[in-house]
């Protein structure tokens, strides 16, 4: 049986626990990392079907790091979703890619986000 993969990115260890035991019992296959950089390791060696990107990472926000995903992964695009626990609105500048952006989001408890088309001219940020 070929499980979907997925994978966490999240700096709290408590969420990345929860998120990884409520998949794990749907039967996904579950890699999380506390940082962008192992993020990006693991990315480079694996493929997943999904991530799961905190908004708020100590390192870099999330959507700045979506955009370096997508970028280097173009294949993921469309299956990263955005999350945080934090009650906060985003910051009025979110997402990064404000000129050619087609987001959609509803400040409601829960978003949804729809794709980007990240700039050509874009490069990642070095982590």
């Amino acid at each position: 049986m070929n499980r979907h993969r997925v994978l966490i990115i999240d700096d709290e260890p408590g969420v990345r626990r929860t998120l990884e035991r409520a998949l794990r019992g749907h039967h996904y296959e579950v890699v999380s990392v506390g940082d962008t950089n192992s993020a990006y390791q693991v990315l480079g060696e694996t493929s997943f079907d999904v991530v799961l990107l905190d908004l708020r990472l100590p390192q870099i926000s999330g959507d700045a790091f979506f955009l370096a995903i997508v970028r280097q992964w173009p294949r993921l695009l469309g299956r990263v979703i955005l999350m945080s626990g934090d009650p906060l609105p985003p910051s009025p500048d979110w997402p990064a890619s404000t000129e050619s952006s087609k987001d959609t989001v509803e400040p409601e408890p829960y978003w949804r986000i729809q794709p980007v088309d990240v700039p050509s001219n874009w490069k990642p940020p070095t982590p």
